[in-house]
């Protein structure tokens, strides 16, 4: 229970309320002294997935792999686009390191692969 900070009154259901410029809590007789203060609540909000329930990416087909000329296709669909490659994996959200190894020959993870040919409309992965 808490008291009202006018009257000095207990209290279950205190108010806010400005008097005089000073916001105060007090009971709801006191509170027609002034105007009443409603102040939002605090929400706590819940993470809506776990991790391992999280949306995924764009599968792949189970039957389809990276094409062997992954990383010229890349290079080539860039040069065309006029980018350098620290330009290029800015736009895609990739780390520039990351995108120089992968058009250097290493292979991507499935979601990395696939931002890249929405990117460049290309086609890396054969059936």
């Amino acid at each position: 229970m808490s008291e009202c900070e006018v009257c000095g009154k207990d209290t279950s259901g205190a108010k806010k309320a400005e008097i005089d410029g000073v916001i105060l809590s007090v009971c709801e007789d006191c509170a027609k002294l002034g105007k009443e203060v409603y102040q939002p609540k605090k929400v706590f909000l819940q993470p809506q997935h776990s991790i391992s329930s999280a949306p995924r990416a764009e599968s792949i087909e189970s039957d389809s792999e990276l094409a062997q000329d992954f990383s010229s296709k890349i290079r080539h669909a860039r040069e065309k686009a006029n980018l350098t490659q620290d330009e290029a994996a800015d736009k895609m959200n990739i780390s520039r390191q990351m995108y120089k190894r992968i058009e250097g020959g290493f292979k991507p993870d499935d979601a990395t692969a696939k931002r890249i040919e929405r990117f460049y409309r290309l086609e890396l992965y054969v059936k």
